[in-house]
């Protein structure tokens, strides 16, 4: 007995490796996509209750700001601990909503750019950045609620 191969099998001795190589990049650029798709959700999930939060904060005269950094604690995507990610929360009040018909309504928008792996988000295209948003209604003094009970500030 030989140990040499067949003669048919001789051209395609690196076919299964090549083949898995190129399933495997699918695969991985698949699940990347996934997590980074994933990533986004929970994030605008996130800037969406913050934006809630200082809204409903500025509504009853507390911090905006404390209220939506409260929130916005929870989600730490960029390395170098609470201070880095802290920096990265933009919190503006008082700001144009998108458009429902002809009304637009003014609020509290979050903004929190997240940390995609390619530098094509980073550069010429701008950053990736979740936006949340939260409309909030300025009382006229004639409809004001009259401060008692648990409505007290």
């Amino acid at each position: 007995m030989s140990s040499r191969r067949p003669i048919g099998a001789r051209g395609q001795a690196g076919q299964a490796a090549l083949e898995t190589m190129v399933v495997m990049s699918f695969l991985f650029t698949l699940i990347f996509g996934f997590v980074h798709i994933c990533m986004f959700v929970v994030t605008k999930s996130m800037t969406n209750y913050a934006a809630f939060t200082g809204a409903r904060a500025m509504l009853v005269d507390a911090s905006l700001d404390n209220a939506a950094r409260q929130v916005m604690s929870e989600i730490q995507w960029w390395a170098g601990g609470a201070a880095v990610n802290d920096a990265k929360v933009t919190i503006q009040a008082y700001q144009l909503g998108p458009r429902h018909g002809a009304k637009r309504r003014t609020g509290v928008r979050i903004t929190y750019p997240l940390p995609f792996g390619y530098p094509i988000f980073r550069n010429g295209l701008g950053t990736v950045r979740a936006i949340g948003f939260a409309p909030t209604v300025e009382m006229k003094p004639e409809y004001a609620v009259a401060e008692e009970g648990d409505n007290q500030k």
